[in-house]
């Protein structure tokens, strides 16, 4: 046995001493970090009526109040360039690129750094509100101004900026999708999902499920199972609206999403991880990987 005595013994007092300039440091790298989020707000002269009209159109002004299931092709071929030459789809993507770029130049990892992360579901969780403040605030003006069905509106096309745009605007710079304007639009996306508002289940957007799809898209892009089983539970709503309604039309395109939507939680419950991000975003990919990579589904990434 050891003998501890008075000249030996480390006090709680020495071991204080001992961790105060390392929480100094880490103090100093976070309180900044804290204060400049906690100030962020959204820029009243980009995120207006116009925009979210803007954005809202350049998304759904090819469906009918009632699409048909050519509708419902042609938007896979607008939206996911399924079938679509390069110069249609690079047209899209310019589109896109004009009516979006301004607002989320304005909201990027320069203008609103995120918080650092390890990766994890629970940590996800933790930044998710701190993260959401800024838009959730905004959410709440226009709520105000124009009521539930604009603010449902509004909410959407935020959404779509969020989760949508990123990825035909910033092709050549995925890493910026996955570590920033996909942790924004889930933070979002699980305000919105905890407001008793619940903005997307308001008629228009019950009514009409490749709208109410949309709305849940940052579920199937995340890489955390629990996101992807959520997903799960919105989806069988959505479809039993859809039965109930008799859209035949309807059924199908959600059916087909369904399938495609399973295909990413599979790949999530196998790896944990979409492995085609991994070379983007740094990651070390596993022998299981690398041969899945030869012949798997990347969803185009």
């Amino acid at each position: 046995m050891i003998e501890t005595t008075t000249a030996n013994r480390v006090t709680t007092s020495d071991r204080l001493k001992l961790l105060s300039p390392l929480l100094l440091v880490v103090l100093a790298l976070l309180v900044p970090l804290y204060v400049e989020m906690s100030r962020f707000s959204l820029s009243p002269a980009v995120f207006t009526p116009r925009l979210y009209q803007n954005v809202f159109s350049t998304w759904f002004s090819h469906l009918p109040a009632a699409p048909s299931p050519a509708d419902y092709q042609a938007s896979m071929k607008k939206w996911y360039a399924v079938g679509a030459t390069p110069e249609e789809k690079a047209s899209f993507d310019e589109l896109c690129r004009s009516t979006s770029f301004s607002a989320l130049e304005s909201i990027d990892s320069v203008q609103y750094a995120l918080p650092q992360t390890d990766a994890s579901y629970k940590d996800e969780l933790k930044h998710a509100g701190s993260i959401s403040r800024p838009f959730a605030e905004h959410l709440k003006q226009v709520l105000e101004r124009e009521g539930s069905e604009g603010a449902s509106r509004s909410a959407l096309s935020m959404v779509l900026l969020l989760d949508q745009m990123p990825r035909n605007i910033f092709r050549a710079n995925q890493t910026l999708i996955y570590s920033h304007y996909d942790r924004i639009s889930r933070s979002f996306l699980r305000h919105l999902l905890a407001s008793p508002e619940r903005v997307d289940r308001q008629s228009w957007v019950r009514e009409s499920p490749i709208h109410r799809w949309f709305f849940y898209m940052p579920l199937i892009h995340s890489e955390h199972l629990e996101d992807h089983l959520l997903w799960d539970i919105l989806a069988a709503e959505m479809r039993q609206t859809v039965v109930q309604k008799g859209d035949k039309a309807a059924i199908d395109f959600l059916d087909r999403g369904i399938v495609i939507a399973k295909q990413h939680k599979d790949i999530i419950e196998r790896f944990g991880r979409y492995p085609y991000r991994n070379k983007v975003m740094g990651r070390d990919t596993t022998k299981a990987e690398e041969e899945w990579l030869v012949d798997g589904e990347t969803f185009g990434a």
